[in-house]
Formats: C-alpha cells, structure tokens, sequence
C-alpha cells in the first residue's frame, strides 16, 4: 500500500514487518524439514547397524553432529522469527484505533506482553491475536467468526505443543553440547518439527491475511481500490 497523505492518522502499514516474519518462518520451516529428513537418515543407519550392515566408525556420531547444527541454526532462525513476529504484533496492534477499533481488551504493549509473560502466554496470545484478526476487518461483523476463530485455535495448541515438545532453550543447550540422544527423545524431536512446520505456515496465513485486511480496510476508508501490492 503506496503512502498517501489521507491515510488515516497513527494507521502504518505493517506489510514490510510482514514480510520479514514471513522470510524468516520460511527458513524455520526449510530448516525443520531438513532436521525431520537428518532423523530419518540417521534412524536408518542406526537400524542398517543393528541389522548387521558395515557402518564406518564415526559416522552416526558425525551425522548427529550435523542434525544438532541444523537444530542450532534453527533456533536461531526461531528466535529471530519471534522477535520479527511481535514486532508486526506491536505495529498491527498501533494501527486499530486508526481502523475504527474503539473497545480492545489489549494495548499494543500488552499485545506483545501477552507472549513474554510466564502462564498468562499460554492463552492470552490467542485472545490477543483473534482480536487483532476481528478489529482488521472494515466490518468486524462480517468477520467469518468461526473460520477465523478455528485457524487462530489451531496455530495456538499447534504452536505450544511444538515448544513443549522441544523447547528452544533446549535446542540450543542440547547443540552445544552435541548430543542426540535416541528413544524418547528422538520421537518428542520429530512431534516437535512436525507441529512447529504446521504452525509456521498457519501463522503465515495468519500475519499476511492480517496485514492485507489492514490495508483494504484503509482502502475503504478512503475509498479507493486496493489490489493487495505495496
């Protein structure tokens, strides 16, 4: 959305803020998927091991060198992905009083606060972004509440189940240290990428659905034709 003089006062739009939550979710997915695809590889050896099949000293250790770097890279990546994420948040969250949104149960700050405080982030963020979903909307009322309602639910329990499975802090400890440990373990990490790559790409829908909404919604106002481009 191009800059224009009768854009609505305190409305910026969030779509380059979008874009890099967007890049950066994208490299957490590619990077989940390569960890799924090291798993895979080294269950396999280790079975083609216990099957009786020649395997070069050395190399389950090296390849479990090589998942744990990925792992590293990724929580990194995750990391940075978060920091990006909350700050589209705050920007989102400014722009609603510039849509029309007069009644939030949340101020930008406590928006972004809702994610870092122990125990109230566990279902406060949904709450928090449901709301920023709604309040987008030129008619909040026309909404598509369930749909809507049902996307946002689903990236939360998907989101929260990836972290509880295999926590970042974890992630880095456990790279710095090289250890992959087989068993349980190994299965909670697989759980883990799988949700944390369905929760990616519906928080990507979710951020470049949200800011798309806050662009037409200003396109109304103005009443001129938006066509989704910045």
């Amino acid at each position: 959305m191009a800059p224009s003089a009768r854009t609505p006062y305190g409305f910026v739009t969030p779509r380059p803020l979008a874009r890099v939550v967007v890049a950066l979710l994208a490299l957490d997915l590619l990077l989940a998927w390569a960890v799924l695809l090291g798993v895979r590889t080294f269950v396999e050896r280790v079975w083609f091991g216990l099957a009786g099949y020649f395997i070069r000293e050395g190399t389950l250790a090296q390849h479990a060198g090589q998942i744990e770097t990925a792992r590293l890279a990724q929580g990194l990546v995750w990391i940075a992905a978060a920091a990006a994420f909350l700050a589209w948040m705050h920007r989102a969250y400014r722009n609603l009083p510039a849509l029309g949104a007069s009644r939030l149960g949340y101020s930008p700050r406590w928006a972004v606060g809702a994610f870092l405080v122990p125990v109230l982030n566990l279902v406060h963020p949904y709450h928090v972004v449901r709301e920023l979903w709604r309040e987008s909307h030129v008619d909040p009322a026309d909404v598509g509440t369930s749909l809507s309602a049902s996307l946002i639910r689903w990236w939360w329990v998907l989101f929260v189940a990836s972290v509880l499975a295999d926590p970042v802090v974890g992630r880095l400890a456990e790279a710095a240290v090289g250890r992959l440990e087989a068993g349980g373990r190994l299965e909670l990490l697989v759980i883990g990428e799988m949700t944390e790559i369905a929760a990616g790409v519906l928080a990507i829908i979710i951020v470049t659905r949200t800011t798309r909404l806050q662009e037409e919604s200003v396109a109304r106002q103005l009443g001129a034709p938006h066509d989704g481009r910045s």
